[in-house]
């Protein structure tokens, strides 16, 4: 790889951190991933992953490249914290934690540092890592790393210590390269298969070590070889005849001394691991480290693309919804305006219908009204004195009295009649009104309508007896009445009949009057009652409208607001998407 690429990598990682200044706070890890990218590739450093499932023997595989017992070891699940191992001129160990303890250094010997870990990274003695280790660096003088090649001993997943499987998917985007142990017990599991998904979703290369070989035949090798190989190609998508490098990393700590052209250290595997992987990574290293950034830049990028395309998405939704129930409440304020004028309209109908069905009521008992007034005439006229003089007088003071209460009886019968669908009518008004109300509510529940007591309202307006009214009248007609001379030797009988048809002329007239007056009278109340009961229900309706059209006018605003900053925001996405591919562009 040239200088003038290393150098078009670099810019384009500079262009993607220009690009993430202009992203939201929670896009702020791609900064930390494109920040990392950046020094990985000015300090030329290759990250080698050392991974695979618990006792697969990944510590012991490392101890025997680096020909010391540096990592500590067990027959159980023993590394719970990853372990960086770097070139340094003296074997040294740093621990950091995350509960501002402050960093622990150990560099007398390599016992001390091997013990250090011991102590810090097993599950054994620091389990779920109750001592709150953030970060452990091994430094160490061996050749193999001289060059900038960093090992990372990771936990080893599918334990029975899930955070273990965690930590060490957490540890992908740091990685150039892995090396992913197997073993024959059993040769290759589910959960492998599992992880290599998202292992192969971060690291760029993937390199298979069996170790353990020792324990196999040649013919027991080479099935688990075509096994091994099997998976990777039908689950994985591999070539089918993807190297497996055979190791014996127990064999190769013990001959980790000898020089790397002694047969016993072939035999081993650990001299094709340093040649073939370790060297020919160095070798390649800038080509390497290159593409392994171009391949986290590359996954950051789309991630980053994915998120704004979530957030586009996510933007959109509020702001849809929000207009959605805008214009649903603005439609809503139309069927409300609607319904208020449709029972407006019903209430000057019913003006007309009460006025006519308070006639119609008159009409019906007016007869009997008449009818009661004779015979309450004829009644007083049995009773009275028959002298002429004193006939009139006496007539009219006990029909009077009889008219007065019959009226009062005749309006209670007609204001009864009158009351009672006019209640109803009321109550229905009232009813419906407080069904709009509740529409209404629930339509906004956020709108601030006024208080409208309406209970009593069919109390307050029913007709009530008019204590004012009296008989009009009578006196006069009594007084205007000329009672002819019957006669000496006529009976009383027919004294009577001439008289009482005489009376009954003027009651006739009285009673018509009466009637007529208290018709008139009647047709007024019930208009006084409907135009009463107009007028109560327009202003608690318009003050309904006035509250629910405000409400509406506030959603309309927020919602135009809303929208507003959503296209802002939706503009900005554009354009970062619009970067990103750019960005993405450069990395091809």
């Amino acid at each position: 790889m040239s200088h003038n690429d290393a150098i078009s990598i670099d810019e384009i990682i500079e262009r993607a951190l220009s690009l993430c200044k202009t992203l939201p706070p929670q896009f702020n890890n791609f900064t930390a991933i494109f920040k990392d990218c950046k020094n990985r590739l000015s300090l030329g450093t290759l990250h080698l992953a050392v991974m695979g499932m618990f006792k697969r023997g990944k510590s012991s595989f490392i101890n025997s490249l680096l020909g010391n017992d540096l990592l500590p070891t067990s027959v159980v699940p023993v590394t719970s914290i990853p372990t960086t191992i770097k070139y340094g001129n003296a074997v040294r160990c740093l621990i950091r934690f995350f509960n501002k303890n402050p960093d622990l250094v150990v560099q007398e010997s390599i016992t001390a540092v091997h013990n250090c870990l011991m102590e810090h990274v097993t599950e054994e003695h620091n389990p779920l890592n109750n001592r709150c280790v953030d970060e452990t660096i091994v430094e160490y003088p061996h050749p193999l790393l001289k060059n900038g090649t960093i090992f990372v001993d990771t936990p080893g997943f599918g334990s029975t210590y899930t955070h273990n499987t965690k930590t060490t998917l957490d540890l992908l985007r740091k990685c150039d390269a892995v090396l992913f142990l197997l073993s024959p017990d059993p040769p290759f599991t589910l959960t492998e298969v599992e992880f290599l998904k998202e292992v192969l979703r971060a690291v760029p290369r993937i390199f298979f070590i069996l170790n353990k070989i020792d324990l196999l035949t040649i013919d027991d090798l080479k099935k688990i070889d075509g096994f091994i190989q099997s998976i990777l190609s039908n689950n994985l998508g591999f070539p089918r005849n993807t190297r497996m490098f055979h190791v014996s990393a127990k064999m190769g700590r013990s001959l980790a001394n000898r020089p790397e052209n002694d047969p016993s250290w072939s035999l081993s595997g650990m001299a094709a691991i340093r040649t073939e992987i370790i060297d020919f990574m160095v070798k390649e290293k800038y080509f390497t480290l290159s593409q392994a950034i171009r391949d986290k830049c590359r996954q950051a990028l789309t991630s980053i693309q994915e998120r704004l395309d979530i957030e586009h998405r996510e933007l959109l939704s509020p702001a849809e919804d929000a207009r959605r129930t805008y214009e649903s409440m603005a439609h809503s304020l139309g069927s409300i305006r609607t319904a208020i004028d449709k029972e407006i309209g019903m209430m000057n109908a019913e003006m007309k219908a009460f006025g006519d069905f308070a006639e119609k009521t008159i009409d019906s008992l007016k007869g009997n009204v008449q009818r009661k007034a004779g015979e309450a005439l004829r009644v007083a006229l049995e009773s009275a004195p028959l002298k002429r003089s004193e006939l009139s007088r006496a007539v009219y003071v006990d029909f009077d009295q009889y008219a007065g209460a019959l009226f009062d009886h005749f309006f209670l019968q007609v204001v009864s009649a009158i009351n009672k669908p006019l209640r109803k009518a009321i109550t229905l008004h009232v009813n419906e009104f407080a069904k709009i109300r509740e529409d209404i509510v629930k339509e906004n529940p956020s709108a601030s309508l006024p208080v409208q007591e309406l209970d009593t309202l069919a109390d307050d307006l029913e007709i009530k007896a008019d204590s004012s009214w009296k008989l009009e009248g009578v006196a006069i007609a009594f007084h205007q009445i000329k009672l002819p001379f019957i006669g000496f030797f006529k009976s009383d009988a027919v004294k009577r009949q001439r008289y009482y048809e005489c009376f009954s002329r003027a009651v006739t007239e009285i009673m018509t009057l009466n009637i007529f007056r208290f018709s008139k009278m009647m047709k007024e109340l019930v208009l006084a009652s409907c135009k009463k009961l107009k007028t109560t229900m327009s202003g608690r309706s318009e003050e309904l409208l006035k509250a629910t059209g405000q409400a509406v006018e506030e959603k309309k605003k927020n919602v135009d607001n809303l929208e507003s900053t959503v296209a802002a925001r939706v503009k900005e996405i554009e354009e970062q998407k619009a970067e990103v591919k750019e960005v993405e562009k450069l990395l091809v």
